[in-house]
């Protein structure tokens, strides 16, 4: 391994260079700065023309999407730098057999007994209580709280400055908008999506979208599988 440089097992490209892809980029660099050690990302894969052969945060566009196998026969992790929970699962599902790296910023606190599952990211200032499961490829985002006993399941979505009681449920690929409240003990179904500003008194069926004080629900969500 050259000197100063990320051995193989743990250099990363994020798949998607928008705005969510550069906020875990900065995550990343954020850890390494705390462990003094060089950054892990190698740059970005992306598939739209306008970026090819660019930049974002200062590190390169190396390509479209579909390269990623060629990275991931180098020894290459990856995480996905979508923040729709929706199109995030399909990036995941194109891409099946990738090696997920995690990203957790050293600002966040997460009890010792809370479980990250592969490519869950974890932004600034969240703060996670105790015998929480987060699933695979979930997003907890800037300054959110969870309470003891939640289950995420995969690409669930948790907004900026939204709260989650305890013994919250978090059904695959739904969505807590900013600064939304779940209150303890509710469940929101797969695919389901709970408007920013909300608050949830009663559980959220599947693929239902709610909103307001309390939360009602006003329509159904446009899958994009």
């Amino acid at each position: 391994m050259t000197e100063g440089l990320p051995g193989k097992e743990n250099r990363i490209v994020i798949l998607g260079a928008g705005g969510h892809g550069r906020g875990i980029l900065e995550i990343l660099r954020a850890d390494s700065e705390r462990a003094d050690l060089p950054c892990s990302v190698l740059g970005f894969l992306d598939d739209r023309d306008e970026l090819q052969a660019g930049t974002c945060g200062g590190l390169p566009i190396l390509g479209r999407m579909g390269e990623a196998r060629r990275w991931a026969n180098e020894g290459v992790r990856f995480l996905v730098g979508v923040g729709d929970p929706l199109v995030r699962r399909r990036v995941v599902r194109a891409t099946e057999g990738l090696r997920f790296a995690t990203a957790v910023h050293p600002s966040a606190t997460l009890y010792g007994d809370v479980t990250v599952g592969e490519g869950a990211v974890i932004a600034a200032g969240v703060v996670v209580a105790a015998a929480t499961l987060i699933g695979a490829h979930a997003l907890l985002n800037l300054n959110a709280t969870v309470g003891h006993d939640c289950h995420l399941d995969a690409f669930a979505t948790v907004a900026p400055g939204s709260n989650l009681g305890g013994f919250v449920r978090l059904g695959e690929a739904s969505f807590v908008g900013l600064n939304a409240t779940v209150v303890p003990g509710r469940t929101i179904g797969r695919e389901a999506r709970l408007g920013p500003g909300s608050v949830l008194l009663e559980d959220l069926p599947d693929r239902r979208v709610a909103f307001g004080l309390p939360a009602r629900v006003v329509d159904r969500v446009r899958s994009v599988d």
